[in-house]
């Protein structure tokens, strides 16, 4: 299971088509475009796997997993263009 964020929505559906095409296995749980949400949504979802950007307004992708360090057990592939 997988959860995508992503504060740009075309980066969001490249990354669900190739995982669709390349990866039909991953079952994507639920993608956001604000971490703030993800933040407050992802211990309830507990997916194995999280593609996370890390560049976003507000809070990157690093503060993203500080603030989740204990409550997730999730593998994580930063995805940016950065």
């Amino acid at each position: 299971t997988a959860v995508i964020i992503d504060d740009e929505p075309g980066s969001i559906a490249t990354l669900k088509a190739m995982l669709e095409r390349y990866c039909p296995t991953v079952n994507i749980l639920r993608t956001f475009e604000y971490p703030d949400e993800a933040i407050r949504e992802l211990p309830n979802l507990q997916p194995n796997l999280l593609f996370l950007d890390v560049e976003m307004p507000d809070i990157n992708g690093f503060g993203v997993l500080d603030v989740l360090k204990n409550q997730l057990q999730a593998e994580v592939i930063f995805t940016t263009a950065y």
